[in-house]
Order: structure tokens, then C-alpha cells, then sequence
């Protein structure tokens, strides 16, 4: 559903909503050699439902023609309930027994200002907040006749994020058309840990830049060129408590290409890329230089 609102001048009002509900009747059987214990048997039935609910409204405004500013919120829900049967299992505690539900909620904050001076340049100034909590109500947990958790409500996790991005797009001269963008991310997930220093909040940073360029040689070749840069820092450094995740990287990508149209139904494109990735936690295990060539010929029927 929707709903669009522009009595008001120079602006409109929108919202959207939609809503959905899912049911699911599963059954899972593993059966291996049967051990001097009798453990290698998993039988159960698993009966689950879920509603979700996704909501989103927000407005837009250009006073002048040379400036636009426009913003929405957007809420999301999804309850999820699990009801299991255990029918042969070696602990009554197994997973996904013990959870009964799951209650994911996601708020988001949106917000662009563009600017366009002249007819040859324009400018776009965003942010976005991104944030989720999920929620878990799950029974006692019981290993060796010791309680490992009492079950209950409990907070799993937190993500929160914070994006910032500014493009610009530029035509110097009639055939030569060129763009870029530049953004920064900074978001961290926590979980519940009960205290314990040996799961760390995965905390980062991530800046992106990317520069593209076409050249009109004539009414039917275009020249095309490309570099993105990306720069992720997720290193935990957990060494005392923990084992140290996380993960850093540098990923560069440059590419060239032509384009040529045979008449109005028919296209031509050869591209060749260049990538390179640095990682160095994986001790260059995951590093590499790759080298691509890409053609294609494109048909259009009417």
C-alpha cells in the first residue's frame, strides 16, 4: 500500500507499507552409525510462523530548481515463533529446541541534499543510519545437569551503522561525461556475551571511492573508464581474551572499454579490468591479481 501527498508546493509527501505472514511445517531426521551412546539419531518436528511488517515514509522538497532535499524513516518488524518437537533427540536442549522466538527489529534514517548549479555539474550529499536489535526468548539450557543459561528474554544482538557519501557528476565538454563518488561506513555488531571479554564487538570502518569517465568519439563508439578503491579496518586485536577476528583489506579495480553500435538493434562492448586485493591477516593466503577480458554483442528484437 501506498499514498502520495503533493498539494503542498514544491513538495511531496509519501508513505508505504507492506505486511507479510509466513507459515512453515518442517521435519528433520539424520540417522549415522549408532555410537556405544546412541547419540547419532536426530529426529524432530519443527512448526514455524512469522509476521513482518515494513513501513517507510518520508518527503521530498525542491524550493529552488538548482536544490533538492528529501528524507524518509523506515521501520521493520519480524516476529518469528518456533514450535518444536523433539521426538528422539540425545538432549531435550538441542538446537533449535530451546529458541521459542525471534523478534528482529530494523530502523533506518535516510537523508540526500542535491545540489545542481549550473547544467554541467551536479553534486549529491548523503547519510544513512541503519540500526537492528534482535531479541531471542529461548527455555533453560541444561548440559550435565549444570544450567548454562535460564532462558528467558535476552538481547542477542546489536547492529548499528552510519553511512556518508557525496557524488558529483561533471560534463566539461559535450562529449565527455564524468562521475564519482566517495563514502565512509562506520558500523559495529555486538552480541550477547554474558560479560565475557572473549567475544569482541565487530567494530569498523570502511571508505570507498569510485571515479568513472565516457567519451563520446562518435555517434556510435564510446569510450569508457573506471577506478574503485575500497579499505575496510575490522581488526579486533582480541589476543588476551579471544581469538583475534576480524578482518583488513585494500581492493583496487581499474577497467577500460569500447563501446560500438551497428544501427539502432545492435551493440558491441569489449572491456578489459584489472582487480587487486590485499589482505593482510590471511598472511597472502587471500591475496591475488586478476586480469579480465569480457566481450559481448548485444541484439535487440522488436
Amino acid at each position: 500500500m501506498s499514498l502520495n501527498y503533493s498539494k503542498i508546493p514544491f513538495t511531496s509527501l509519501f508513505a508505504e507499507a507492506r505486511a507479510e505472514q509466513q507459515n512453515i511445517a518442517q521435519y528433520d531426521q539424520f540417522s549415522a552409525a549408532q555410537d556405544i551412546l546412541n547419540k547419532a539419531v536426530f529426529l524432530q518436528r519443527t512448526a514455524f510462523s512469522s509476521q513482518s511488517s515494513d513501513v517507510r515514509f518520508g518527503f521530498s522538497t525542491s524550493p529552488w530548481r538548482s536544490v533538492s532535499f528529501s528524507a524518509h524513516y523506515r521501520r521493520y518488524e519480524d516476529d518469528s515463533r518456533y514450535d518444536s518437537g523433539p521426538l528422539v533427540q540425545p538432549s531435550p536442549t538441542a538446537y533449535p529446541t530451546f529458541i521459542h522466538s525471534r523478534e528482529l527489529i530494523t530502523d533506518e534514517v535516510e537523508a540526500d541534499l542535491v545540489l545542481h548549479p549550473t547544467a554541467r555539474f551536479k553534486t549529491t550529499f548523503s547519510y544513512q543510519y541503519h540500526a537492528t536489535d534482535y531479541d531471542l526468548n529461548t527455555s533453560p539450557y541444561v548440559s550435565f545437569g549444570k544450567v548454562i543459561s535460564p532462558g528467558g528474554e535476552l538481547l542477542a544482538g546489536e547492529e548499528r551503522s552510519h553511512v556518508f557519501s557525496i557524488n558529483a557528476t561533471l560534463t566539461p565538454m559535450p562529449r565527455l561525461f564524468l562521475s564519482t563518488t566517495l563514502s565512509y561506513q562506520t558500523s559495529a555488531t555486538t552480541t550477547a556475551a554474558d560479560g565475557s571479554p572473549t567475544v569482541a564487538p565487530y567494530r569498523g570502518d570502511i571508505y570507498s571511492f569510485c571515479a568513472n569517465g565516457t567519451y563520446v568519439l562518435n555517434q556510435n563508439t564510446d569510450l569508457t573508464a573506471g577506478y574503485f578503491f575500497s579499505e575496510a579496518n575490522y581488526d579486533q586485536n582480541n589476543f588476551a581474551a579471544g581469538l583475534p577476528l576480524g578482518i583488513q583489506y585494500q581492493r583496487h579495480s581499474v577497467q577500460v572499454g569500447l563501446t560500438r553500435r551497428f544501427g539502432k538493434n545492435t551493440s558491441a562492448e569489449l572491456q578489459y579490468r584489472f582487480d587487486y586485493y590485499d589482505e593482510p591477516g590471511s598472511g597472502g593466503a587471500n591475496n591475488y591479481r586478476a586480469y579480465s577480458v569480457f566481450g559481448a554483442l548485444t541484439f535487440r528484437f522488436r
